[in-house]
């Protein structure tokens, strides 16, 4: 306020949520073809695991959150995993490479269930599998997969959830868990139209906020 007041700017206020959504939806192009519809969008980092229900009108982006975690982030399940593992702080990357040399040799992880009641997911139990398959002498590759496949089936089993009960509609993933390439494969084979923010952008909300605050300007001004 401060600063737009002193410099004469209009001043837009948008929500972090809302800045993360439409910086996904860009990156992603699915701001070029976006025709107002309902969607479901996904934000899944070290801060935060939410399912959200979510409509872009002008410059306003309504977001309900309709799922989220009921213990621990899928970043905070990642990273806990990956200090066990004696990998460094943050691990997201370590555990990438260590889950794609495992599955590159011919890997598999199967045969385990994941925790979604209704629409919200527990991801505690992940710490706790990990610990006790590492503590029984399974090598860090295959821990790793199994950290990465068991947030996937996760957030496969949410969407499954998700549209059971509001139906098809587009789906967007975002958040800095969301760039890594296993999950998003995972989950791109089970639902090939869906959305992902490049990785540059899938922890960035600056750009979304900035493009709102763009939509802002030129509606409050007739342009759009």
């Amino acid at each position: 306020t401060a600063v737009s007041e002193s410099v004469g700017a209009p001043l837009y206020s948008y929500s972090h949520q809302a800045g993360h959504i439409v910086a996904a939806m860009y990156s992603s192009g699915m701001l070029c073809d976006y025709n107002g519809e309902d969607f479901i969008a996904f934000h899944v980092s070290g801060g935060t695991t939410e399912m959200l229900l979510c409509k872009k009108v002008g410059d306003e982006v309504k977001a309900e959150i309709v799922g989220e975690t009921l213990d621990l982030n899928a970043g905070q399940a990642v990273d806990r995993c990956g200090v066990m593992l004696g990998m460094s702080f943050p691990c997201g990357k370590h555990i990438e490479q260590a889950a794609l040399d495992f599955f590159n040799n011919g890997g598999r992880v199967d045969g385990f269930g994941v925790s979604v009641k209704g629409l919200d997911c527990c991801l505690s139990g992940l710490e706790n599998l990990t610990k006790k398959a590492y503590d029984a002498g399974a090598d860090k590759g295959y821990v790793s997969a199994f950290v990465l496949e068991y947030v996937a089936k996760t957030l496969i089993k949410m969407t499954d959830a998700a549209i059971e009960k509001y139906g098809n509609m587009p789906l967007l993933y975002a958040g800095g868990v969301m760039s890594n390439s296993i999950i998003k494969q995972r989950i791109h084979k089970k639902y090939p139209k869906a959305r992902f923010a490049t990785p540059e952008f899938s922890s960035d909300n600056a750009a979304g906020v900035a493009l709102l605050a763009l939509d802002g300007y030129r509606r409050e001004h007739g342009m759009l």
